[in-house]
């Protein structure tokens, strides 16, 4: 039997599934989540269900939203043939609304498997992100909302590379403003809300863009007083979260830092060991160019570097000559030239 062929207009079919009851209830009292997956551009809609009944009321903003972005209507839904979905009401709106349901059975999951695929990738995304950022299991609604931000902003083989962004927009998305998921921010305090004493800066979590208000305003979770808030004026710190924090102070970072230091030490006893033994002798070529490069020294006046002001420390980073400004210049002492004996 041949794969039935997929619709290329937008609107033409919306794939749509329940998703729980989650065993942790979300930080906004969420228990479901429903998803609407236009099939022509792989778009994602999803919101967030507190009980399941909601889902008509959701899938009737959905339909206003999306019809009105795209001009068009919607002509079939694809669902199971379980659950709210055949509730009478929602059965009588989509009479209404001429919208002809396309029904599989049940416990057929195969049949409505764009769907249920988009289902395993939320899921697995959501996992990840509250593993990676070290926060609580409360937070996987939010964390489904950011994995739908970021799905629908990636290229798909199934629609010519293109991001169902671009097939939805026809424009590219911009991805500049995505920052990583529980990543520690810094919110600006306006002036108005602080003493004169008071700290500028209030440190957050990011848990999520808000994009209908811009595509540089985020959802932010103060972790002292348990708020969520939303501002558009933060300082990111993506490389630290909090259980990677702790984790600095693992016994195996401690080690790898013991074993390094002692390196470090060798290191310098062997460079004083073959400084001990050039002196009183005049350097050659090479072990002028050894010594440009060896680790961060004080620079002793009678040494290879001379400046008309001042004395700086080097840096091994340096290759053959310190930094050069307008003020100070400077230059490779010249060694005297060597007498025959």
């Amino acid at each position: 039997m041949g794969e039935r062929e997929k619709s290329k207009e937008l609107l033409h079919t919306i794939h749509s599934d329940v998703c729980g009851p989650m065993s942790v209830t979300g930080l906004m009292g969420e228990r479901y989540f429903t998803t609407f997956i236009d099939e022509a551009s792989g778009r994602i809609g999803i919101s967030l269900l507190s009980p399941k009944s909601e889902v008509l009321e959701r899938f009737k903003q959905y339909k206003a939203k999306v019809e009105l972005e795209t001009g068009k209507k919607v002509k079939f839904l694809r669902y199971d043939g379980r659950g709210v979905y055949t509730a009478n009401p929602f059965r009588s709106y989509l009479a209404e609304q001429g919208i002809t349901p396309r029904i599989t059975p049940s416990y057929t999951q195969e049949h409505n498997g764009i769907a249920e695929r988009a289902y395993h990738t939320i899921m697995d995304m959501v996992r990840c992100m509250l593993s990676g950022s070290g926060l609580g299991k409360e937070f996987w609604g939010l964390a489904a909302l950011t994995a739908i931000h970021i799905i629908n902003r990636l290229p798909s083989t199934a629609h010519e590379n293109k991001t169902p962004f671009e097939s939805w927009f026809a424009s590219q998305p911009s991805i500049c403003h995505l920052r990583v998921f529980g990543c520690i921010a810094y919110r600006h305090i306006p002036a108005q809300r602080r003493r004169k004493v008071d700290p500028k800066g209030q440190r957050c979590r990011m848990i999520w863009y808000k994009e209908e208000s811009g595509s540089r305003v985020y959802l932010v979770y103060d972790e002292n007083t348990k708020q969520v808030l939303i501002t558009r004026d933060l300082i990111f710190d993506e490389t630290a979260t909090q259980d990677r924090t702790d984790s600095l102070h693992s016994p195996a970072t401690e080690i790898e830092t013991h074993s390094s230091l002692q390196s470090s030490e060798i290191n310098q006893e062997s460079l004083q060991e073959k400084k001990s033994e050039r002196v009183g002798q005049t350097p050659t070529e090479e072990e002028d160019e050894e010594t440009i490069e060896r680790p961060l020294t004080a620079i002793d006046p009678n040494e290879e570097y001379s400046s008309d002001s001042m004395y700086l420390k080097r840096h091994s980073r340096f290759d053959h000559y310190p930094y050069m400004d307008s003020q100070t210049r400077w230059k490779k002492r010249q060694h005297p030239p060597r007498t025959s004996q």
